[in-house]
């Protein structure tokens, strides 16, 4: 029987409007474990344990995959409320894109039924729509609904990564720039490759977080990069020669 600190599988599990199935999941996935055990072997909740269903739930209805959630909770310094903040502002900002976007579709649709030309700056709103859903559908090419819900929850969770990363991306873009033209043998950038090697890996770990099925994706992704959205492919083809300086580094590194 419950007490007011304890509660049985059933008993939580009724309580919290869940399932036993679900609450044995969690157990032994190592998201949510009780905290002890009956003498007769069965588990046993405590408060603390009630707090921490609570959080699973909460992020469960923000559409985050359980993986995502055991890492999220697993941090140093999680902090429930911090979470809701940062995925509530990110939600906030997409809901002013989509009402922006909307707006200027109303008044094209209002000057074309007028018989005038829409002005140019609502046509600009426009192509920024399509290519906001271009960007969407092509990304689902090359990961799963549960990837991309992963990128969105580390993206509420630190806003300031993906502009982070980008930056490290440009910074070493840029000092490798710095010595084309120089002979990719040569003793001075063959002592700076492995370093460019080591930053250049680690900004792809950092990216994937070591999912094998998110690297897969990003291979795949670049195989295919002349069918990526204008300004991804863009921003991809302005460092061409960076990449093509590289692989001759590295041929001359194993030559």
């Amino acid at each position: 029987m419950p007490t007011a600190t304890a509660w049985t599988v059933g008993a939580l599990a009724r309580k919290a409007g869940v399932t036993v199935r679900t609450l044995h999941h969690y157990d032994q996935r190592g998201l949510l474990s009780p905290s002890n055990y009956s003498p007769a072997g069965y588990r046993l909740y405590s408060e603390r344990d009630l707090l921490q269903l609570q959080q699973i739930l909460t992020l469960k209805a923000l559409g985050l995959p359980l993986e995502v959630i055991q890492r999220i909770l697993a941090e140093p310094g999680y902090e429930l409320r911090h979470c809701l903040r940062q995925q509530r502002r990110s939600l906030q900002q997409r809901i002013k894109e989509l009402h922006s976007a909307v707006e200027a579709l109303e008044l094209i649709e209002r000057q074309l039924d007028s018989a005038c030309s829409p002005e140019p700056d609502l046509i600009f709103k426009m192509m920024e729509v399509i290519q906001m859903k271009q960007s969407q559908d092509w990304m689902e090419q090359y990961y799963t609904p549960e990837q991309l819900e992963a990128f969105k929850a580390r993206q509420a969770a630190d806003p300031g990564e993906a502009e982070r990363g980008t930056q490290a991306w440009m910074d070493l873009f840029a000092e490798i720039r710095a010595h084309i033209g120089q002979d990719p043998a040569s003793a001075e950038v063959q002592a700076l490759l492995p370093d460019w090697q080591q930053r250049w890996q680690g900004l792809i770990q950092g990216f994937t977080g070591g999912d094998a099925g998110v690297s897969k994706g990003l291979n795949q992704l670049y195989a295919n990069i002349e069918q990526a959205p204008p300004q991804f492919r863009q921003w991809y083809e302005q460092w061409a020669d960076v990449r093509e300086f590289m692989d001759q580094a590295k041929q001359a590194q194993s030559a």
